[in-house]
């Protein structure tokens, strides 16, 4: 396999929060060999903190995978709930700077937790 510089990952809310279950809050990248890591947390397209569920890196397709210099060139892709408005989204978030690029709306209610994978 290759060497990794980075990992993505999502971050709980706060444990002291009573809740049924726990909650996803944020995006968390780790750079492995600076040893920092950079969080973004989203908002809804009204502003609203979101919970989140399983994140996913997706490589641009301009993405030269032996150059490790661009191993965070691409998006990460994460389902996302506003509990205020009771609207989902779809969050892209831009792996290098960890900005979101955008908000797309669903139609339907995604559940919180749903898995950002499938193998078909």
């Amino acid at each position: 396999g290759y060497k990794t510089k980075y990992l993505y990952a999502v971050q709980f809310d706060d444990p002291q929060k009573k809740r049924p279950f726990p909650e996803f809050k944020a995006i968390v990248k780790y750079d492995l060999e600076e040893n920092k890591t950079t969080v973004c947390s989203p908002l809804s397209e009204n502003g609203n903190p979101m919970i989140l569920s399983e994140s996913v890196f997706c490589p641009s397709s301009k993405r030269d995978h032996l150059n490790d210099a661009e191993e965070d060139l691409g998006y990460i892709t994460c389902f996302a709930h506003d509990e205020v408005t009771n609207k989902s989204e779809c969050v892209l978030v831009d792996a290098r700077t960890m900005q979101v690029t955008a908000n797309l709306s669903i139609p339907e209610r995604v559940p919180n937790g749903f898995h950002g994978s499938w193998v078909h």
